[in-house]
């Protein structure tokens, strides 16, 4: 796949897509198999990605299906927190609970379901390149790199996780679109895809691995000999993929501003210069239980390692023209690798915007993805046409080796015992970063009165809260000032007796607003601001154009 950008393109039967499909669930089944039992895992992240799950459910059972406001954070006192931080993985799993699966167990079919997703994206990438021997290598050696159980049993970082298992979409979709063998619309289809959901995902992963992604593709095109049609390409893809997801950037770009601090509170809470690793970390072997700090045990993994090792001796059993990407799938990875240890900090430094990835050694599991890619390689070493179950042989030794050599990786230190609803979703903590810029109080502070009024005399004959919605009918025997306890974030709508009003703060950030005398109908709600809406028309606009992409290439079939 070099200097002619052909794609090994020969057609899987439906008998074997069966047999592909029963291996990556029970794959999948092996790596989550500490979740099936009760409660959930004790990790540093605790039950918090659970919590904002529930917020999510808890919202969409009362009509806000894209929330960006969680009425219950912050002591109930509300938090933006959701306009900021990729909601992708919250969105799934609070999905499934509020259409009827208990929560607990909806976040671990997501965990799942992303770790499948991660060997079946790793799959289609390898195919690629390889024969399914070796594609089935290196989605297997991809299920079980230590990264994956860090991210699940120790960190606890399940978007992160997600984002990650997301990756080789995105690799597949851009080799799709840069072939010259098969027609290039799916792989902008698939790239923009991809694109979307990491972002969507964590937006911190899509950041990080957009380099990774545009050497890739400068590699593609110089070894086509069509860099511009290659480029193009690529560049329609990203372009409708970051449409796709402008619903979610675009408010985080131009609403950041009603934030308090919060680059002070990102940097200066996590400084990249201290949360570097060693390389001597990369080949570690072992796997502390329950680990001594967040990047206790990252490594490559010896199953990696070992496979890899044995892909640099099937590398040159291939013809030349395939070894391209034997080459720079491994330079990529250690670049990534770089990224990890002290001596990148001069990049850190003098490229401001890598600071706020704020873990260096989360570099590790992009490393991992494309040292995994590498191992399909290992099938190469096997001569075509002789013994034709060696390679059946290798594909089950490869599992065997991961599931020995991951047994470790794959254990819960502790457990929490939660059924399913968290009782506290009131505890709900907000990261420091996403505070309103209105706010005076502690975000841990009590629960004040859900409302209460101040000025002349006023009776509240009725209230309630429906999510985002409150609706109140007060009588005020004179002018008076309705004081509800959700923080100010621009989005905030009133209605009195049906006419629009503005809304004010209090001196500790909580909307307030004045009712004249008498008898009134008031609605207070969470609306959208005009960044929202823009959003959602470009997300719209980039939807069109899939479909028309679609509608278009299934026009050619037909007439083929």
């Amino acid at each position: 796949m070099d200097a002619k950008r052909k794609m090994n393109t020969m057609p899987v039967s439906s008998r074997k897509w069966i047999f592909i499909i029963m291996f990556a669930i029970a794959q999948a089944v092996i790596a989550a198999w500490p979740l099936f039992h009760s409660g959930w895992v004790a990790t540093w992240d605790g039950y918090m990605h659970i919590q904002r799950a529930q917020a999510v459910s808890y919202a969409v059972k009362h009509g806000d299906f894209y929330p960006r406001w969680t009425t219950a954070a912050a002591a109930g006192k509300g938090s933006p927190f959701l306009n900021f931080y990729s909601p992708g993985f919250y969105l799934a799993a609070g999905y499934l609970h509020a259409l009827g699966i208990q929560l607990v167990p909806a976040v671990k079919i997501v965990c799942m379901l992303m770790l499948f997703a991660g060997w079946l994206g790793m799959f289609l990438w390898a195919k690629g390149h390889f024969d399914i021997p070796g594609a089935l290598i290196a989605a297997t050696v991809f299920m079980f790199v230590p990264y994956h159980f860090h991210d699940l049993y120790q960190r606890g970082s399940l978007p992160e996780l997600a984002a990650i298992n997301l990756m080789p979409f995105l690799f597949y979709g851009i080799d799709l679109m840069c072939a010259q063998t098969i027609q290039y619309m799916p792989g902008i289809i698939v790239t923009a895809l991809a694109t979307a959901l990491i972002t969507l995902t964590h937006n911190l992963m899509g950041f990080m691995i957009a380099p990774f992604a545009a050497l890739y593709i400068g590699w593609l095109a110089f070894s086509s000999g069509t860099p511009v049609k290659i480029f193009i390409r690529s560049a329609v893809g990203v372009a409708l993929g970051m449409g796709l997801s402008a619903f979610y950037w675009l408010p985080v770009l131009t609403e950041i501003g009603y934030l308090a601090r919060f680059k002070e509170a990102t940097l200066d809470g996590y400084p990249y210069y201290k949360l570097f690793m060693s390389a001597a970390g990369w080949f570690k072997a072992g796997w502390t239980q329950p680990p001594k700090d967040l990047f206790d045990d990252l490594q490559i993994g010896y199953a990696v390692l070992g496979f890899d090792a044995l892909a640099l001796a099937g590398l040159f059993a291939v013809p030349r023209q395939k070894r391209g990407f034997g080459l720079i799938v491994p330079l990529l990875g250690v670049l990534a690798l770089f990224m990890t240890i002290p001596l990148s900090a001069a990049l850190y430094k003098y490229l401001t915007p890598l600071q706020y990835v704020l873990f260096p050694w989360s570099y590790m599991g992009i490393a991992t993805l494309f040292f995994s890619a590498l191992a399909g390689y290992s099938a190469s070493v096997i001569p075509a046409g002789r013994m034709m179950f060696l390679p059946a042989a290798l594909v089950c030794l490869a599992l065997a080796l991961c599931v020995f050599v991951s047994s470790p990786q794959r254990t819960a230190y502790g457990r929490l015992a939660i059924k399913d609803d968290i009782p506290n979703i009131m505890g709900i903590a907000p990261a420091d970063e996403f505070r309103p810029r209105w706010e005076t109080v502690p975000v841990t502070a009590k629960r004040y009165d859900f409302l209460y009024t101040t000025g002349s005399s006023t009776k509240i004959k009725e209230a309630s809260a429906n999510g985002t919605e409150i609706r109140v009918l007060a009588d005020a025997a004179g002018p008076a000032n309705l004081i509800i306890t959700q923080f100010y974030f621009p989005g905030w709508r009133l209605r009195i007796d049906g006419r629009g009003l503005p809304v004010s703060t209090t001196p500790e950030g909580f909307i307030t607003f004045a009712i004249p005398p008498g008898l009134h109908s008031i609605t207070l709600w969470f609306g959208t601001t005009w960044p929202r809406v823009t959003g959602w028309v470009i997300s719209a606009v980039a939807v069109l154009a899939i479909l028309a992409g679609t509608l278009k290439k299934a026009g050619r079939l037909k007439a083929c």
